[in-house]
């Protein structure tokens, strides 16, 4: 009986204190830019901002986001490091500083929940071209 009630014990601890165990982590969806083919990035006249949409169905907020834009050849060319955000907002947009024009780059978004579970990486290309 002793041995019944520590294994019941044990499981309410892990249960309570240990939820992020049993979290899933969030997911991420770029909406901007939209493309994920290098060969056919989305082309912009003006740069636009970087637009995504973000989903947990088990945490209350999200914690941070990383974007990190990177060139063909996976050179990064702008790092956003990882930024607070503390939203329970699905939809998000960043303007990142000045990229350079006329070529094509990869964008990738992370997002964080309040778990500190991350998302998988999302990827789209595009082309700013004045």
């Amino acid at each position: 009986m002793k041995k019944l009630f520590s294994i019941i014990l044990l499981m309410f601890v892990m249960l309570t204190s240990a939820t992020s165990a049993f979290a899933a982590p969030p997911d991420v969806f770029i909406t901007t830019p939209s493309s994920t083919s290098e060969l056919n990035p989305s082309v912009y006249s003006v740069q636009p901002p970087i637009v995504w949409d973000q989903y947990d169905a088990d945490s209350l907020y999200f914690k941070e986001y990383w974007i990190i834009i990177y060139d063909p050849s996976y050179n990064v060319i702008y790092d956003s490091g990882i930024v607070g955000q503390y939203q329970s907002a699905t939809h998000k947009s960043v303007n990142v500083p000045t990229l350079p024009t006329n070529r094509t780059l990869l964008v990738t978004v992370n997002v964080s929940d309040s778990n500190d579970e991350w998302s998988n990486t999302q990827a789209k290309w595009m082309r700013i071209s004045p």
